[in-house]
């Protein structure tokens, strides 16, 4: 008896412990659609794999919608016996690829928690090593369901792929419900710019070669020998030993062809910025929002706020063109194009600044109007698209348990 239970309580355990980590990953990649297709065309192109990057963001939200409904049916117990199957499939293969992934480092960050969090790449594949101990207890220990209970369930299984596909459509068609990157409403750039006083800094050990005879050598900061004429410098690598403190804005710089570099002018501006973020110029993507654009370049004149395109594009045509389109001209700056991508994921996408703080963002296709933007303060409440990730994760976390209990309703009833 006392095996039994001490049996029952390790596979609950692990039960949870494995659901718990596939929801919470599948969701947080379900939320942000865009930054999962980003990952995944950097292991396309790690991989020379660049002719899949028109697929990158339906791998990215199939991707999110199959942990999501695993997570969820280790937790509910829903098709129990092909769900332990998936699961161990989906370990295997993932757990050899992390570890590649930790060896050969083709990408700096695996992308499995999306922005919410960051881990190493080791730390990535250590995790998916208990991930698959656990796996295998769930696969040891699986108590087979009749068939009965499965097709009852298979209701569940269908709502849980929907509710993943429509947080990622949602969007896609609009921003993020939920924000977890650096540039999110409310934050104060210049105050995540910052290090903090004693951080650590990034340490380096130097290595010097020197040529002697025909013969290179290498030293280091101790014994090279720059006394010894005899000995012919060639050259000094520099290699990180030790990661120092990396506030979470770190590569932020907008340059103006006219102003030259704009970015501590922009966020130490007393009054409002509005900022046309396109991470490329792309005509056919402007022109679908072309009475957005106009309508705020117009808002912008008549208010005397400084209004910026700001892209990674840089060539001469293309602006032009996109000049040329439109009825006023736009005053381009030039940034990082990820830097862009993580500001707001929407090309293009409007973002207003006031002090350094990011007061509102939208995407080009919801950008309110003229009456809305005559004070963007209203812009975080009421009618403005406000970017609470606590309450948006309320309001989600209500909506899903009560569809959860309406259809665990349905299976009494079908009991009856």
């Amino acid at each position: 008896m006392m095996a039994f239970r001490i049996k029952h309580f390790i596979e609950l355990v692990a039960r949870w412990i494995v659901g718990a980590v596939f929801v919470f990953s599948g969701f947080v990649k379900a939320v942000d659609p865009w930054g999962s297709a980003y990952k995944f065309s950097d292991y396309f192109t790690a991989l020379n794999l660049q002719f899949l990057d028109s697929f990158a963001l339906f791998f990215g939200i199939v991707l999110a919608a199959i942990e999501f409904a695993i997570g969820l049916n280790l937790l509910f117990r829903n098709h129990n016996g092909l769900n332990l199957k998936l699961l161990a499939i989906f370990m295997a293969f993932f757990t050899g690829l992390t570890l590649w992934i930790a060896i050969a480092n083709p990408v700096s960050d695996c992308g499995c928690f999306g922005d919410a969090i960051v881990m190493s790449n080791w730390q990535t594949f250590f995790k998916n090593l208990i991930l698959s101990a656990f796996t295998l207890i769930l696969f040891r220990w699986n108590e087979n369901r009749n068939k009965s209970a499965v097709s009852r369930e298979r209701l569940k299984t269908i709502f849980f792929v929907s509710f993943s596909v429509g947080i990622s459509l949602y969007g896609l068609l609009n921003l993020p419900i939920l924000d977890f990157r650096p540039y999110k409403v409310g934050v104060n750039i210049p105050d995540e710019m910052k290090v903090p006083e004693g951080a650590p800094v990034d340490e380096y050990k130097s290595v010097f070669y020197y040529s002697k005879d025909g013969e290179t050598r290498e030293f280091d900061e101790t014994n090279y020998p720059w006394q010894d004429t005899t000995w012919t410098f060639v050259e000094m690598k520099s290699e990180l030993i030790a990661k120092g403190y990396t506030p979470p804005i770190h590569d932020l710089s907008i340059v103006s062809n006219i102003e030259g570099d704009i970015t501590q002018q922009i966020l130490r501006d007393k009054g409002y910025t509005f900022l046309l973020i396109a991470p490329q110029i792309k005509l056919n993507k402007l022109k679908k929002v072309k009475a957005e654009i106009i309508q705020v370049q117009q808002f912008c004149l008549e208010n005397e706020i400084p209004l910026y395109m700001v892209s990674s594009t840089s060539d001469e045509k293309v602006i032009a063109a996109m000049h040329a389109e439109f009825d006023l001209p736009l005053n381009v700056a030039n940034a990082d194009e990820i830097t862009l991508k993580t500001i707001v994921r929407s090309n293009p996408g409007l973002l207003i600044l006031k002090e350094g703080y990011v007061i509102a963002k939208f995407a080009g296709n919801r950008i309110p109007e003229t009456a809305l933007l005559k004070d963007p303060l209203k812009l975080t409440i009421g009618k403005g698209r406000r970017f609470n990730n606590q309450i948006n994760l309320l309001t989600l976390g209500l909506v899903f348990g009560g569809l959860v209990w309406l259809l665990s309703k349905t299976k009494k009833k079908d009991n009856n």
